[in-house]
């Protein structure tokens, strides 16, 4: 919430001369800090067991190597053809602006869906991880 009310509020914040540098710098870091949210975030939606962010980002460790490629990619290519439908339908009447806004919405769909996809493959790849660090159980002794 931090991060986007210093986007929504940057008018107010700094001058408007840096107000897009600002807030290009704000989202640039945003989207470097998702994946330390990701344990923490599907815990939330599933089985809750990671606590806060700073236990999803230990949780996720060097993972986060993997896991900043991953959300890029599933993010920004729908990101910028949702961009480019949103500045075509702007000015476009009748039949091209409803056409646009209908594959729009499809793609907005698709970047509902990919990007939690993505989260939940990392969180699994977490506790893969984890489960391989945990030392074996011992077997029962049977006679």
């Amino acid at each position: 919430m931090v991060v986007f009310a210093a986007l929504f509020y940057a008018r107010s914040l700094i001058t408007e001369e840096h107000v897009d540098t600002f807030r290009a710098a704000v989202g640039l870091g945003q989207q470097l800090l998702e994946p330390l949210l990701i344990a923490w975030v599907v815990a939330a939606a599933t089985d809750g067991r990671i606590s806060g962010p700073i236990a999803s980002a230990r949780r996720l460790g060097l993972l986060y190597f993997l896991a900043l490629p991953l959300l890029l990619l599933a993010r920004v290519p729908a990101s910028l053809l949702h961009q480019h439908l949103n500045q075509t339908a702007v000015g476009s009447m009748g039949t091209e602006l409803w056409l646009t806004l209908a594959i729009d919405a499809v793609v907005v769909g698709l970047i509902v869906s990919i990007v939690p996809s993505a989260m939940v493959r990392v969180a699994g790849w977490m506790d893969k991880r984890s489960m391989q660090k945990r030392p074996a159980e011992p077997r029962p002794l049977t006679a």
